[in-house]
């Protein structure tokens, strides 16, 4: 039987075709360098953003950072006035004066020793040995701002004439000089106003800048002079 003819192989111009197995190793080359180039740029943009985009602090760094102080503000001192002085007038009159005269004889006074009293001034009281005369002496030392004298106006006029008699000597006294006619206008003004004051309850007056007043206590029976600067 006679052999079928065979085709005459196509000519070549001297390179023999490339074997179907490295056409596909070519193939699956050249799509795995495209995706390495793919990745490798997507990489590299990524790698640019982050370097460019800002720091993130963690969450906690503020709180775990130290807070700065605020400076603060002195304050500064104020100047502080001292308290005005007290400006007090008094009558003249020592508290030796009147003590020396009423602690003498006939009729010596006995005094308490000074003691302060609520309003911070200084007292000083005395008691006649008969019982009749209380007096009074506040204030400075040097110069008494009030004194007060106190006596006994019961019984009959007879019996009232020692209580005249210290409540004269303390009205001739308690202003300051030794002019014989202010003490004796001073002395004159008490006896003429006792009656008054017996009547309408006090009875007042201004000598030398001193204010004179005379009070009756009724249901005591008591009669009083005192003697201050007239406002």
């Amino acid at each position: 039987m006679d052999a079928e003819p065979r085709e005459p192989a196509p000519e070549s111009n001297g390179k023999k075709p490339p074997e179907p197995g490295l056409k596909q190793l070519f193939g699956c080359l050249g799509i795995f360098v495209a995706v390495v180039a793919v990745f490798g740029a997507i990489s590299l943009c990524n790698s640019a953003i982050e370097q460019n985009a800002p720091v993130k602090e963690p969450a906690n760094a503020r709180a775990a950072a130290t807070p700065i102080p605020t400076p603060t503000r002195r304050r500064q001192p104020t100047a502080t006035r001292p308290p005005p002085t007290r400006v007090t007038r008094g009558i003249g009159v020592s508290r030796r004066e009147l003590q020396s005269f009423f602690a003498s004889p006939p009729a010596p006074f006995v005094f308490d020793p000074p003691n302060t009293m609520k309003d911070g001034r200084t007292r000083v009281s005395g008691m006649s040995p008969d019982g009749l005369a209380f007096l009074e002496l506040i204030g400075p030392a040097h110069n008494l701002q009030q004194t007060h004298m106190t006596v006994d106006w019961s019984g009959t006029q007879a019996e009232r004439i020692p209580s005249a008699a210290y409540l004269l000597s303390f009205a001739a006294l308690s202003a300051p000089g030794d002019d014989s006619n202010s003490k004796t206008a001073r002395t004159d003004w008490v006896s003429d106003n006792v009656v008054n004051a017996m009547l309408s309850g006090q009875a007042s007056t201004t000598h030398q800048g001193l204010r004179f007043t005379l009070e009756f206590f009724e249901e005591l029976r008591f009669l009083s002079l005192t003697v201050e600067p007239a406002r």
